[in-house]
């Protein structure tokens, strides 16, 4: 539960060598009453709580949005496309941007705020489906668009586009995608069914944030849009909404419908590329004090066994289903072990954490080829269910892998895929359709899929 009290009122803090993040706890005597409100770049403090701690209802904070909105003609200069520079780079601006009072009054809102509300000019892209428009939450499309209506170091940002696709962006460092999927389903389902209230909070006039911007400042604007509009170019994401089955059919064959996934995945991946690849799934450890993630090692022996018997003409259907029901068996098994504190990964990590941070020579293991190909996550994958149609994406955590977050429903399954341009070996739109056909395949193996 200690996630769900770091989501609002938190931020990242650029810092040399390591960030900071701030958090204010809803039991904390100098808690945010406010949040802050961007359009075209422009920032705004907005209270949603009155002096007697009475929030605003509805009615009153649209007032006060489209008061925003009536302020505000022109484009100001995005100062928070500086959130997207690397870390050491912004951490060096930072303290530039700080210098001025009212540029560390604005920053300090900014950072103290409950959460981040952008509202983003008209984005009509090219491409069809949803995929162009996860690029917009993911990213904002790109300076020329709404990058710079961002403030990316804050924990939430709830994205709202006249083009009358919403969402939000989060930064990962107080909080994984579970908690934030939580609080989206119960914000969906609140709004679905709250009931007109009358005011009885005092509304207060929204507070422009002011920036002023000096040459050293614009000049970092300038190149932070340039390194961003290159990220987004090469960045391509494919949206894929599966709807032949959902979580329903694994579990009518008593199978776990994440470990039947991820299964699909190795597949998926072997079609395109003829072998298998370091696989990393996020695991939640939360049951533990302070508990993140560990690693789960979604290939194995028991998915390549599968994965390559699968386009055998010579392996009959029933032993491609039980090697298939190996596989998932043997997935499960790997997570149970990971979720409980039994993983690897976390226990590597700490001690070579260690070793650096007390001067201690990196043993030899971290050196090995073997164990650095064993990290290099080629498919990093997550799975972030939710009661809505959403899904969460993001990218590839090496130069030549995939990202792929999906949420499997009971009779659909919605997935995110990620991968670079410039890598000549890897596309999303390949791996989408491959995905596809290889969950279609994989039904076929057992009896009385009609009925689906």
């Amino acid at each position: 539960m200690a996630q769900y009290y770091k989501l609002f009122g938190a931020c990242r803090i650029p810092k040399p060598q390591r960030d900071g993040v701030i958090c204010y706890a809803p039991d904390q005597p100098d808690r945010p009453d406010h949040i802050v409100v961007v359009y075209k770049n422009h920032f705004f403090k907005l209270r949603v709580y009155d002096e007697e701690e009475r929030s605003l209802n509805p009615s009153q904070i649209e007032e006060q949005l489209r008061a925003i909105l009536g302020r505000v003609e022109t484009r100001a200069p995005p100062v928070g496309i500086l959130t997207s520079e690397q870390r050491d780079e912004w951490a060096q601006v930072y303290p530039l941007l700080r210098q001025d009072p009212a540029n560390a009054s604005s920053l300090d809102e900014i950072e103290r705020s409950l959460f981040v509300v952008c509202l983003d000019d008209e984005y009509r892209p090219q491409g069809e489906g949803l995929s162009p428009y996860a690029g917009q939450m993911l990213h904002g499309a790109g300076s020329g668009f709404n990058s710079g209506n961002r403030w990316f170091d804050k924990t939430l940002q709830f994205i709202i586009g006249r083009n009358g696709f919403n969402g939000l962006i989060y930064e990962h460092a107080p909080a994984e995608g579970p908690p934030v999927v939580a609080v989206t389903d119960h914000a969906l389902e609140y709004c679905a069914k709250a009931a007109a209230a009358a005011p009885t909070a005092t509304a207060e006039s929204p507070t422009p944030l002011s920036f002023h911007l000096g040459p050293p400042v614009l000049d970092a604007i300038e190149r932070a849009k340039k390194k961003l509009d290159g990220l987004i170019g090469d960045l391509q994401v494919e949206v894929l909404v599966f709807d032949s089955f959902g979580k329903n059919f694994p579990k009518s064959q008593r199978l776990p419908p994440d470990a039947f996934i991820q299964v699909a995945l190795q597949l998926a991946y072997f079609r395109l590329h003829g072998e298998p690849c370091a696989s990393y799934e996020s695991g939640s450890i939360r049951r533990f004090q302070l508990g993140r993630t560990e690693t789960i090692r979604s290939c194995s022996m028991e998915s390549d066994v599968f994965a390559r018997s699968f386009d055998d003409s010579s392996c009959s259907a029933s032993e491609k289903r039980n090697r298939l029901i190996a596989a998932v068996q043997a997935h499960r098994r790997y997570t149970d072990d990971a979720v409980n504190g039994r993983g690897v990964d976390r226990h590597l990590l700490g001690l070579k954490m260690i070793a650096a941070e007390r001067g201690i020579p990196l043993p030899e293991l971290y050196k090995d080829p073997a164990f650095g190909k064993s990290c290099h996550w080629r498919l990093s994958t997550s799975q972030v269910p939710a009661k809505q149609e959403l899904v969460m994406c993001f990218g590839p955590v090496v130069p030549d892998g995939y990202g792929v977050c999906y949420n499997p429903l009971e009779r659909k399954m919605l997935f995110a895929l990620s991968a670079f341009r410039s890598c000549p070996s890897t596309d999303a739109s390949r791996l989408n359709d491959s995905l596809r056909r290889s969950l279609n395949d994989m039904i076929t193996l057992f009896p009385n899929t009609a009925k689906l």
